[in-house]
């Protein structure tokens, strides 16, 4: 009997291992899109910029002004679909199974869109198949850590020392009762070690912290950085299946977390 039941841990965790990851998605509060064999599906739009004509629930982003949208992974797409309430004018999207072109907004600044656009190109854009980039970032003391993403559900929470300690209060409850099963990371982007110490003694960081370096610095081409207060799922495969920001991202990372980590399939 003691035999069997081994086996059947061994078994389980096979199963786990080579399970399949959830489908990509993006959530940046103002819109939600699942990733599709054809590009990005918008499952959520409420656009809060005035524009010619609207995203519509159902649309496929194929691209964006005149970057590719088809084949980025949620790291890349969350980056471009960020640029759409900045400074995106033109939007090519599948609706109802013809292509469609959207006009965001009126520009008469072409040397932004132009500087847009020289920033997007000289970020690391990731296919629809790259996995987490692995990192090597410094901690408090200066120690430089790498983390490979496999093996073990990670939470990537990017912030600074500027933002409200709530969040890292509800990173710490995450990362305490099961850390065998999720890993939970902070990233600080623009920040000193001095900063996060005096921040310390407002709230304790219960899990690994790292320093980003500059918001335009190599680690944040490297995440595909655009917003403090993002938070990253990475499954055990390596793959970011949830990108999302704003005050609502975290509580959908660990919602998405627990359907995918302990479905029946896993």
């Amino acid at each position: 009997m003691k035999t069997c039941h081994s086996l059947f841990i061994v078994l389980c965790l096979g199963m786990l291992a080579h399970a399949a990851d959830p489908p990509p998605t993006v959530d940046l509060g103002w819109i939600k899109a699942n990733q599709s064999s054809e590009g990005w599906q918008v499952t959520r739009s409420s656009e809060p910029v005035t524009g010619i004509n609207s995203l519509s629930t159902g649309d496929v982003i194929v691209s964006v002004d005149d970057f590719d949208f088809t084949n980025l992974n949620a790291l890349s797409a969350a980056r471009i679909l960020d640029r759409l309430t900045l400074d995106a004018t033109r939007v090519t999207v599948l609706r109802n199974g013809s292509k469609t072109q959207l006009r965001l907004h009126e520009t008469s600044e072409p040397l932004a869109k132009a500087s847009a656009m020289v920033d997007i190109k000289n970020a690391i854009m990731y296919s629809r198949d790259a996995g987490f980039p692995d990192v090597r970032l410094p901690d408090l003391s200066g120690h430089m850590t790498e983390i490979t993403f496999r093996d073990k559900w990670t939470l990537v929470h990017i912030w600074n020392s500027g933002c409200d300690s709530s969040e890292i209060a509800a990173l710490n409850e995450l990362a305490n009762p099961s850390p065998e099963d999720l890993r939970v990371i902070s990233i600080a982007m623009d920040d000193t070690p001095d900063s996060i110490l005096q921040f310390k003694k407002r709230e304790e960081i219960q899990f690994l912290n790292l320093l980003g370096g500059d918001y335009d610095g190599a680690a944040a081409k490297q995440l595909n950085y655009f917003r403090l207060r993002t938070d990253l799922l990475v499954s055990p495969g390596g793959h970011v299946v949830f990108v999302g920001n704003g005050p609502s991202s975290l509580p959908r990372a660990w919602s998405l977390f627990k359907q995918a980590a302990h479905s029946p399939q896993n």
